[in-house]
């Protein structure tokens, strides 16, 4: 799909090679299979974006940790999870 393709490039350009500074977590379901919400939120705080890939309809952004988040962009393409993260403005 290419408004998703069209999501990924630009999150890739935007977001890659920089750390998250917070995450916030406001609905239950985006944690439901990694535990609890403090846990998620230590577990990518602090963490540097490495890449952004897509499969379909899923964003897949890996931080260098080797972990990964997966965003499903849905039908309305605004994602259905809710997960908030801003970045650090500078690249460390």
């Amino acid at each position: 799909m290419p408004e998703v393709e069209t999501i990924r490039r630009e999150l890739e350009r935007d977001v890659v090679g920089k750390r998250i500074k917070t995450v916030e977590v406001t609905g239950a379901r985006t944690v439901h299979r990694n535990g609890t919400k403090k846990a998620f939120i230590t577990r990518l705080e602090g963490t540097k974006f490495t890449a952004v890939d897509r499969k379909g309809m899923f964003l897949v952004l890996k931080v260098d940790t080797d972990d990964i988040l997966v965003v499903n962009l849905g039908a309305s393409g605004w994602g259905t999870g809710y997960l908030r993260f801003t970045t650090a403005i500078a690249n460390y």
